[in-house]
């Protein structure tokens, strides 16, 4: 039986993964999966096997492992993770979910990061690196579906929010040896982010890709004559960008457009939403500045009818004081792991930094918290270094 789980679960994960992206469709949140009674029967039943994988896993190998490695950055993400979904299912008891599958939604985030590292007992890291290239062909095969189907309903410069699965495997495709393989991987990830014409996502792949070349060849290995590498990359980057904006190519124009215009759009009206949601959350009573308003509860409160586009505005309006100071927490201890993995001169240490500057600037600019998929394989990613690099060689 455990032999038999050792296979058919991890392919049910990629099989449930992939479902759960193609449900969404085109340009929908993912938190659209859970509205009308079709995506309903079809998320949950992906979201099933997803538990029953999870359920049996813990069965088979217990629920977690003790360690020493990355201790801190775990109890900290377990403890966030943890108080989000306890405090979203409590105050649904007053404000109702949108579905009631949400209540397995929510909790994707933690039941992959305990997943993972029980799925690295029993395989190597390179099991997984497998599965995520295929997982990431899949979502490739999706996103050109979903980009023939957003350009037929609107135009050929409409944004494609598909393209960020593919951004949150790109750490994972960081910890490939085969360079070619890995190149090749980065390169779709890089032109599907740039054919959504999504400025977040833009900046987030190229800084993200400048951070893992910094990490991993200067500070790991002291070779400061690389520095003038990276100034000549960036130099032809701006070269060639340049170049491709004096003639007629439809994406970097209208990126361009997008980027000049991020003064007078307000970033899409995101100043005025993180303003009045800050006014709505001063304006709370002493429990809900505490504890919060409920998960994604921005969106359903504004008047703009939109997401905070921020998670430090929106896990303290939506998880309260308590919240945010979990969530700092979480990320003082990502900068404290991060240090010792160049101390270690771990291989992981350019992946994992790379990984925390995504997250980082998607947190500013973007949204991470309220979709369960982003959060599923920020989780998993982080699970996967911890769980690997005290098993590996160093740079």
């Amino acid at each position: 039986m455990k032999s038999l789980c050792k296979y058919i679960l991890p392919i049910c994960t990629l099989i449930s993964l992939y479902l759960y992206e193609k449900s969404t469709l085109a340009n929908v949140a993912i938190t659209s999966v859970f509205y009308g009674e079709e995506e309903v029967i079809s998320s949950t039943i992906i979201l099933i096997l997803f538990v029953l994988m999870s359920i049996s896993t813990f069965f088979m190998k217990g629920i977690m492992v003790v360690s020493e490695e990355g201790r801190k950055l775990k109890n900290s993400l377990v403890a966030f993770l943890v108080y989000v979904y306890i405090l979203s299912v409590s105050i649904s008891l007053f404000v109702p979910f949108q579905s009631r599958i949400l209540y397995f939604a929510i909790g994707l985030p933690l039941l992959s990061f305990m997943v993972v590292q029980r799925f690295l007992r029993v395989h190597r890291a390179i099991n997984i690196l497998y599965g995520i290239v295929v997982l990431f062909f899949l979502l490739s095969y999706q996103y050109l579906i979903n980009y023939n189907i957003v350009h037929a309903a609107a135009s050929d410069t409409s944004s494609n929010n598909s393209s960020y699965f593919l951004l949150y495997l790109l750490p994972f495709l960081l910890c490939i040896e085969k360079k070619y393989l890995k190149w090749m991987l980065i390169f779709i990830v890089v032109i599907a982010v740039l054919s959504s014409f999504k400025r977040g996502g833009t900046i987030a792949v190229f800084a993200s890709l400048l951070v893992y070349y910094y990490v991993n060849n200067i500070k790991l290995t002291g070779g400061s004559s690389k520095i003038l590498y990276l100034l000549l990359l960036l130099f032809t980057v701006f070269i060639v960008v340049s170049f491709l904006n004096s003639t007629d190519n439809l994406i970097i124009e209208h990126l361009s457009e997008r980027f000049i215009n991020i003064k007078n759009d307000n970033g899409s009206g995101r100043s005025e939403t993180i303003s009045e949601a800050l006014l709505q959350f001063t304006n709370s009573d002493v429990i809900s500045m505490l504890f919060g308003h409920g998960w994604n509860m921005v969106e359903q409160t504004l008047k703009s009818g939109i997401s905070a586009h921020n998670d430090f505005i929106e896990c303290l309006y939506d998880f309260g004081i308590i919240g945010f100071i979990l969530l700092l927490r979480v990320l003082f201890a990502a900068y404290k792991y991060l240090k010792s993995l160049i101390a270690n001169r771990s291989i992981y240490a350019a992946p994992f930094a790379a990984s925390c500057t995504i997250f980082m600037l998607n947190t500013m600019v973007s949204h991470i918290l309220i979709y369960p998929y982003y959060l599923l394989l920020f989780m998993a990613f982080i699970s996967f270094v911890i769980y690997s690099s005290s098993n590996t060689e160093h740079v």
